[in-house]
């Protein structure tokens, strides 16, 4: 009892079984089943461990080898009540059928719940997996979305502001052309300069006024 108390300890409190590598979870429910087989063998209120012994040996167990050990289980009843007959197995026979049948429905129902566990993991790592894919969709919209609002500003920029300053420079230097031979026509090119450089100003500040959080 004491070395099955101080496994359990240690495979259970203290750590998780599930880190352990998997020999070291086969090694545990070996020395399950051995110190079930022992105990039982010296006294038979023992029995009363196999509804502890199932969810063990299915936590820490694929479910393949979980259902050998679960039968396993069975198997340790039907010789313990055998020994308990003094060998008769015709007096022992329907107890040790009895056994057999208890274990394998045990086994079953643990099997069932191993399943709807696995289940259960399984679905969570998808509903992890969706979320994360969700994440890389979000972030992905995002960029597309960054990228058209810069495509988007580098035209306007380019349809307005651009086109603007190019025909400010054209008039400065129309009117810088002309300014000793003809001045009033020079006037007319910076006014013209003017009027444009005005209108750039008003494009700029609605762009940035739409350009505000």
């Amino acid at each position: 009892v004491a070395v099955l108390a101080v496994a359990y300890w240690v495979a259970w409190v203290r750590r998780s079984i599930w880190d352990q590598a998997p020999w070291v979870r086969f090694a545990y429910a070996v020395l399950l089943l051995s110190g079930f087989a022992i105990l039982l063998l010296l006294s038979p209120p023992f029995v009363f461990l196999q509804f502890s012994l199932y969810a063990q040996v299915f936590f820490c167990l694929p479910q393949r080898w979980a259902i050998v050990g679960g039968l396993s289980i069975g198997g340790i009843l039907a010789v313990d009540t055998l020994v308990d007959a003094g060998g008769d197995l015709e007096a022992a026979a329907a107890e040790m059928v009895l056994e057999v049948a208890s274990a394998a429905a045990f086994t079953m129902l643990s099997a069932w719940i191993g399943a709807i566990i696995e289940q259960s993991a399984e679905r969570q790592a998808l509903l992890q997996q969706l979320a994360a894919t969700r994440a890389e969709l979000a972030a992905a919209e995002r960029e597309a979305g960054t990228l058209e609002e810069r495509g988007r500003l580098s035209r306007e920029i380019h349809d307005t502001l651009a086109q603007g300053f190019a025909s400010v420079v054209t008039h400065l230097e129309a009117a810088d052309a002309v300014l000793d031979a003809d001045p009033g026509r020079a006037r007319e090119h910076l006014q013209a300069a003017e009027v444009v450089a005005r209108d750039s100003l008003d494009e700029a500040r609605g762009l940035v006024w739409a350009l505000r959080p």
